[in-house]
């Protein structure tokens, strides 16, 4: 092999090896973290927005067509906290302060979490959920849920992945998942929310891998 040849291989591959290093790097700020204290808000908020769609589904047959799938500012308000990642943890990490196995089930994507349900000879499908929950928090050492955005060198976030970090007294676990967006049923992004892609058994496998 000639040495213009190597020459070019060798550049080729410290190219690439640039671009690897720029798109799958993660920045080093610290991770933003929420405790049990925030979880007592998240419920308010999923009570208010119930609250919102059950007056707007009894008025319904006063609407005229062009009202009809459009809901209030408040609840516009509301649902924009959690249509960020930030507010998917927030959501998540209420979900496993509280034991709440219907806003865990609700952080991951249906077929997600409907495999991982049914992978599992337990029939009662929410004692399930409560293993899943109680397994993350390692006989409530849980003290801190929070995230890392995954970014290039040029600041380009990834905006389907993100590094869970969990904090469990002294002790910090990192672990990368895998989000999707969810559109409302109009089918657009004006309601999407992020949620989890990234099977829960992977998580729990991830986390025990570290202790």
């Amino acid at each position: 092999m000639d040495k213009r040849r190597l020459l070019f291989i060798g550049l080729t591959l410290l190219f690439l090896s640039i671009v690897y290093v720029m798109w799958a790097s993660y920045e080093t700020s610290s991770a933003t973290y929420f405790s049990k204290n925030n979880s007592k808000q998240v419920i308010k908020d999923v009570e208010k927005l119930k609250k919102i769609e059950e007056e707007s589904y009894d008025r319904i047959h006063m609407m005229t067509m062009d009202e009809i799938g459009y809901l209030p500012y408040s609840y516009e308000e509301i649902m924009k906290k959690y249509q960020t990642k930030e507010g998917l943890v927030e959501y998540f990490a209420a979900s496993l302060f509280l034991n709440d196995q219907d806003l865990f089930l609700q952080s991951f994507t249906p077929e997600v979490i409907s495999k991982d349900l049914f992978s599992e000879k337990e029939e009662n499908k929410y004692k399930v959920i409560e293993s899943f929950i109680n397994t993350i928090r390692r006989n409530n050492t849980l003290t801190g849920v929070g995230y890392k955005t995954k970014s290039n060198l040029i600041g380009e976030q990834d905006d389907n992945k993100i590094m869970l970090v969990l904090k469990y007294g002294d002790r910090t676990v990192e672990t990368e998942i895998e989000l999707k967006k969810l559109n409302d049923y109009h089918d657009t992004d004006i309601h999407s929310i992020y949620v989890i892609n990234t099977s829960v058994k992977d998580i729990i496998r991830s986390i025990e891998e570290k202790f």
